[in-house]
């Protein structure tokens, strides 16, 4: 069975990501910048909209409530150290503030810049079709990382 075929049966579908995929390329903002991985699409041609990177980013959030708990909360557990954090399976995890774990990825290509993440109460997906800037991911982050109403005195 073709990689995308098996990818939208066992993962996509279930995690309610109906919209993602290898999706063609005239369906993107830019297809002339749009990267043909090939082979090497498992590693970085997932294609997704924001509205879909949101039920990936809830499965982080919430691991129990996904359609694959066990894996859900395996892909959060630290595997190897980096810097200010750990890696997961497919999530960069850290900074813990306020005792929370925040999990997160992004990814560039010639078309575009998305991010995806997760802390314990709150999820934020975002793509932009134009190569990443630096300050976008430090922007996402923030999103994950600010203390709630709980945390102001």
């Amino acid at each position: 069975m073709p990689y995308w075929d098996v990818a939208q049966a066992r993962v996509l579908m279930p995690l309610g990501m109906a919209r993602s995929g290898d999706i063609v390329p005239s369906a993107l903002p830019d297809p002339g910048r749009a990267w043909q991985l090939g082979a090497f699409a498992p590693a970085g041609g997932l294609r997704a909209p924001v509205s879909d990177l949101l039920h990936l980013a809830w499965a982080a959030a919430r691991p129990q409530e996904s359609p694959f708990p066990a894996a859900a909360a395996a892909a959060l557990v630290p595997r190897a150290a980096r810097q200010n954090g750990s890696v997961g399976w497919c999530w960069m995890i850290g900074p813990r503030p306020h005792n929370q774990r925040v999990a997160w990825h992004n990814g560039g290509t010639g078309a575009g810049w998305a991010f995806v993440g997760a802390s314990n109460s709150a999820a934020v997906a975002a793509c932009v079709p134009q190569r990443r800037q630096q300050p976008w991911d430090t922007a996402a982050l923030g999103a994950l990382t600010e203390p709630g109403p709980e945390h102001h005195r």
